[in-house]
């Protein structure tokens, strides 16, 4: 008689070794996540710990939640406890709030995670209560728990940055000024305000940066009380600090406005995650600089010195010229598609000189495009602050620095070698970028 056939699978147990255990004492454990409530497609980090062990990915990087799978679906033995690390908190010196915990009993479990704007009233801190239903799926039972993703979630795993990591993380070539300040933001400083006196230098005198930071006013609409100084400001990565205030202090700023840094319910995961900052304003002797082209497109506003009216003139010149040429393309791939099914010599003649009027009149449509785009360019890049473009070359350039954003060009990958790309403001990343320059620092251990 063949032996019975028992189907098993290995696990991890609590010393982290392979055991054998019968299928038949497994769960899944289904983790659901909603966040249309601010980012439909948030890109949300994260790690799953298995009785108080994580689970490592092949390549040592978090896992995100794509815009196609929001779900997070792992098999444990019964009896296993199974918890969640997100955002900052991936980072493997930064694992102090596992949230959503749920113990694998009789059945297989399903997590509802819902993300809700404003103050929670109950500050639930990622704990589960008590399910709320049980459904059957097939011959399996599933328990229903249903749980929020506030912005005192958010706040709970999005590291809070000491002192002593600031010194552990700014690179060690960080000068002794720059240093000192980052330092200062992190000890807690008095008042949302940060003044870095920058000593001579053989290339430059001495100078002041007064750097200003506005009210977070994200953070006080969707948590319970968060100091901006101790708080806020303290949930940004150092390195990110570091690079703006030394590149801004290389270029001579000596005044400028910092509007957001780490915030919990607002856009990409990039300020969620603590590793980006935004300025509008920049000032060096009488150069001053609102960070603001938003009226290339909002025809009711008046020209600015950021936005001359030729310029938006010609900036709805190139708009005309590439909804045409998009118009010419799309009947010339219709054509060739119609030619490509006919069978017909006489159709198939008709269609070839169709074809041939097609792209003649595709290939003048792509040169009026070129000459509309070159002419808006040039009108773009002569009235562009200084100011602006010689910082944005600095940040470019700077080492840890992997994005710069803002209403003149979008450079989403800094270490590509391509060159920034003119911010059109028609994809919305464009358009979230037409009143503000934005970095992005790299963190390969969280993003």
């Amino acid at each position: 008689m063949a032996a019975k056939e028992i189907t098993a699978t290995c696990v991890f147990n609590d010393e982290g070794k392979f055991t054998i255990v019968r299928l038949s004492g497994m769960r899944k454990i289904t983790y659901q996540f909603d966040t249309s409530a601010t980012n439909a497609d948030l890109a949300l980090r994260y790690l799953v710990a298995i009785n108080g062990r994580v689970m490592q990915t092949d390549d040592g990087k978090p896992h995100v939640l794509s815009a196609k799978q929001r779900q997070i679906v792992v098999t444990v033995a019964r009896g296993s406890k199974v918890e969640l690390y997100l955002n900052s908190d991936v980072h493997p010196d930064f694992r102090r709030y596992p949230v959503y915990a749920v113990v694998a009993e009789d059945n297989d479990v399903e997590v509802l995670i819902t993300e809700k704007k404003g103050r929670s009233e109950t500050h639930l801190k990622g704990k589960l209560g008590q399910p709320c239903d049980c459904r059957r799926n097939g011959k399996t039972l599933v328990d229903i728990y249903k749980t929020s993703l506030t912005g005192d979630i958010w706040t709970l795993v999005s590291n809070l940055y000491t002192v002593a990591d600031a010194d552990a993380m700014l690179p060690a070539d960080t000068t002794p000024t720059i240093r000192a300040a980052v330092r200062r933001i992190y000890a807690g400083l008095p008042s949302p305000e940060l003044v870095v006196e920058f000593p001579a230098s053989d290339s430059a005198p001495k100078h002041t940066l007064r750097v200003r930071f506005e009210e977070a006013q994200n953070v006080r609409e969707n948590t319970a009380y968060v100091s901006e100084v101790r708080g806020v400001l303290t949930r940004t990565h150092p390195r990110a600090y570091a690079a703006l205030l030394a590149e801004a202090g290389a270029v001579g700023i000596t005044e400028m406005r910092v509007t957001s840094g780490w915030r919990p319910m607002l856009g990409s995961i990039v300020h969620r995650a603590g590793l980006g900052l935004d300025i509008n304003y920049a000032e060096r002797d009488k150069e001053r600089v609102n960070i603001n082209r938003a009226v290339l497109t909002n025809t009711k506003a008046k020209p600015d010195k950021n936005v001359s009216a030729k310029e938006r003139e010609l900036y709805a010149e190139y708009e005309r010229e590439k909804a045409e040429n998009e118009v010419r393309k799309k009947e010339l791939k219709s054509i060739e598609s119609e030619l490509a099914r006919s069978h017909d010599n006489d159709d198939k003649a008709r269609l070839q000189e169709r074809l041939r009027v097609a792209k003649s009149r595709t290939d003048t449509s792509d040169q009026r495009l070129e000459i509309a785009y070159d002419s808006w360019n040039k009108e773009r890049n002569k009235n562009e602050a200084s100011l602006i473009s010689v910082l944005r070359g600095r940040l470019h350039g700077n080492e840890y620095v992997k994005q710069v954003l803002d209403p003149w060009y979008m450079d989403v990958n800094t270490k590509s070698g391509a060159p920034p790309v003119p911010n059109e403001q028609r994809s919305a990343n464009e358009k979230t970028h037409n009143n503000h320059l934005h970095i992005t620092i790299q963190e390969p251990k969280i993003l």
